[in-house]
């Protein structure tokens, strides 16, 4: 018999475990009598004081990396989880955890740490060891434990991932059988005024080939193709709407595919060649499906066009700016101004509006064109 805070108590551990957590709880010192005569006195936030008389021995477990099953405040274990690892193993409330995984825990604000440490334990995917002080009888209690419950957990564990990997299996068999169905045929590829149709083979087109029939890098070198359901118009009406509501995206890629494509034949006009390349593959197409390609611009070279058609075009304002100026011939290769329209847009001063300003300026097969001459006094 012991006695805790003048209190006797049975020789019994879970009596003696709860009755010091209400000595501890109440704040106050307390004094702990065993019956062979030797006194402890320990503050109530310090219950380890108890193990200063040899009472206390240490208990080491091996736990699955799952979840233990255990809460615990300060290094004293609060809560045991009902059905857990730790419940099966005989851990019991009032339990000091020493060490988790070999490293020791602190005796000073433990919580974080042994929590902390049980998460990584968790993580790290192999069992390990976690080591209790707790009172010398509960060995006696943990000797009636069923030996085969780290193995039941072990079973519960390997159960659960067979589960999963039951269930990759069959999305992935299920994932085949419908590539058969409908990786394998004919697509139809649109890009500004193109609609062309492709072969897919297992839901699959190499980029190379899609940019070999469309010219795509011979007019943007070191652009990038990517396939989405979505045209130009309606990605530019996605991206108006919230980001959480926006649907806007490509298939999906894998790089580094290598495989042939048929390229024109240089020497022989008219004539097709298969060529080994290693492209990207735009993956999932489905046979009889309409998707649209978008282009993504190396962005070197397209600040090199930029800079071009910046350029191209102060140099037709300039000229433009010149013929207002100059009283003589006039030096702009525009025919509209002669009352003649353009069948060029790049030598046109005003493309869009080049019938109304040859009109303007005579064109006598335009309506009013007759008036605007006899204006001038020009004859036919």
């Amino acid at each position: 018999m012991v006695k805790v805070a003048g209190k006797e108590v049975p020789d019994d551990n879970k009596a003696i475990l709860a009755t010091l957590k209400s000595a501890k709880d109440a704040g106050n010192k307390f004094k702990v009598i065993f019956d062979d005569g030797k006194k402890a006195t320990a503050a109530a936030s310090a219950p380890a004081a108890v193990s200063s008389t040899g009472d206390m021995s240490e208990i080491v477990i091996e736990v699955e990396p799952a979840p233990v099953g255990i809460s615990v405040k300060g290094q004293e274990v609060s809560k045991v989880t009902s059905g857990s690892q730790a419940e099966k193993l005989g851990v019991q409330l009032g339990w000091l955890v020493l060490k988790v995984n070999g490293k020791v825990m602190p005796t000073k604000d433990g919580t974080k740490a042994i929590t902390a440490a049980l998460g990584e334990g968790k993580k790290a995917g192999k069992k390990y060891k976690i080591t209790f002080s707790a009172p010398a009888g509960a060995t006696d209690t943990l000797g009636a434990i069923d030996p085969s419950a780290s193995g039941a957990a072990a079973s519960e564990a390997a159960a659960e991932k067979a589960k999963e990997e039951a269930e990759a299996l069959a999305a992935e068999t299920a994932r085949l059988e419908k590539l058969k169905l409908t990786g394998n045929g004919q697509i139809i590829l649109k890009y500004s005024t193109y609609t062309e149709e492709f072969d897919i083979k297992d839901g699959g087109l190499l980029a190379a080939e899609v940019d070999a029939r469309l010219c795509l890098s011979f007019v943007m070198p070191g652009c990038t193709l990517h396939i989405s359901d979505m045209s130009i118009s309606e990605r530019t009406a996605d991206g108006q709407l919230p980001e959480d509501e926006q649907l806007f995206c490509y298939y999906p890629e894998t790089e580094n595919v290598k495989g042939n494509i048929e390229i024109d034949d240089e020497e022989n006009f008219g004539q097709k060649i298969k060529q080994e390349v290693t492209s990207t593959r735009i993956e999932a197409l489905e046979k009889d499906k309409t998707y649209h390609v978008h282009v993504s611009q190396n962005a070197e070279q397209e600040a090199k066009d930029k800079e071009a058609t910046r350029n191209k075009y102060q140099g037709l304002a300039a000229e433009r700016a010149m013929a207002a100026t100059l009283a003589g011939p006039k030096m702009e290769s525009c025919s509209c101004i002669e009352g003649n329209p353009c069948q060029d847009k790049y030598g046109c001063l005003d493309w869009n509006n080049r019938f109304d300003v040859a009109a303007k300026n005579g064109w006598k097969d335009a309506i009013g064109g007759e008036v605007a001459r006899a204006k001038m006094g020009m004859k036919d």
